[in-house]
C-alpha cells in the first residue's frame, strides 16, 4: 500500500484513490455509478487537471470489466471471484499463436521451450485467479497441443511419412489411413483427429516437457502463504 500522503481524497463522491493511471470503483447500483463517475470525471478534469479517457472509462457490471488483466465477479452469496478477462484471454491466445508458427523451422523442443518461457512468466502474474478460471486454463493447454501436433504433422512433409509415424506411436494402420486421407484435408483439421490425440497425447506432451497452465495454477495454489514481515525490525542484544 502506498503511504497515506499519496492518497488524495473527491469530497464531492466520497472516495478515496491512489495515484494511479487505472482505477476501478465498486458501487451498490447503476445509478450510484453513473452519479459517482460524473463527480469523479469532474473533479479530476477540474480540480486535477487532468483528462479523462472516455474510451476506457464506462458504468459496467465488475464482470465484464477489464482491470490489470483481471475481471472480479460476484457469486450468489457475498464471495467475489477473480478471472481473467477476455482481453487476456486474447492476448495469450494471440502469443501461443505467434510462438507456434505453422511455418515454424526449428525442432519441436526449441518450439516447447519458447512456449514453456512465456507461460511460466505469465502463469507468474495470473496466478492470482480462482479455481473457476481453470476452465479457461485447460481450454489454452489444448489449443497448444493442437498446434503443436500440427506443427509435427507439417515437419514430416508427405502424408505416407504421416502415416508411417503414426503407425510407429501405436495408431491402427487402418486409422491412420483413414484420418490422413480422409475428410481432413488440412494438417490443421488432422491435429485434432483421433490418431492425432492417440499419437500426441498429454502424456505424450508431458514426457516431451511441456508446461501445461492449469498444473501451473495448481503448484502455485499449494504453495503456502508467503510471511510478510514488519517493514522496521530492531534487534537488541543484551
Amino acid at each position: 500500500m502506498r503511504r497515506e500522503s499519496h492518497v488524495r481524497f473527491c469530497e464531492g463522491a466520497g472516495v478515496r484513490f491512489p495515484r494511479a493511471t487505472r482505477r476501478n470503483i465498486y458501487v451498490h447500483s447503476e445509478r450510484a455509478g453513473q452519479r459517482v463517475m460524473a463527480t469523479i470525471s469532474r473533479f479530476l478534469t477540474q480540480r486535477l487537471r487532468l483528462s479523462v479517457n472516455a474510451a476506457k472509462s464506462a458504468v459496467a457490471r465488475p464482470g465484464v470489466r477489464h482491470f490489470v488483466g483481471f475481471r472480479l465477479q460476484r457469486t450468489g452469496g457475498k464471495e467475489v471471484q477473480t478471472r481473467l478477462s477476455q482481453r487476456s484471454l486474447r492476448r495469450i491466445r494471440r502469443r501461443v499463436v505467434e510462438l507456434t508458427r505453422r511455418n515454424w523451422g526449428g525442432s519441436l523442443e526449441s518450439c516447447i521451450t519458447r512456449i514453456n518461457e512465456y507461460l511460466t512468466g505469465w502463469m507468474g502474474f495470473f496466478h492470482l485467479v480462482d479455481r473457476v478460471a481453470l476452465y479457461d486454463l485447460d481450454r489454452i493447454d489444448a489449443h497448444i497441443r493442437r498446434r503443436l501436433r500440427a506443427i509435427v504433422f507439417r515437419q514430416k512433409k508427405r502424408r505416407r511419412h504421416i502415416v508411417h509415424w503414426l503407425r510407429r506411436r501405436r495408431v491402427p494402420a487402418a486409422q491412420a489411413r483413414i484420418d490422413v486421407y480422409g475428410k481432413h484435408r488440412s494438417l490443421w483439421a488432422l491435429s485434432i483427429t483421433t490418431s492425432a490425440h492417440k499419437a500426441m497425447s498429454t502424456y505424450w506432451f508431458d514426457k516431451q516437457g511441456l508446461v501445461h497452465l492449469a498444473r501451473l495454477w495448481r503448484q502455485w495454489a499449494a504453495r503456502p502463504p508467503e510471511v510478510i514481515a514488519p517493514t522496521q525490525l530492531e534487534l537488541t542484544l543484551g
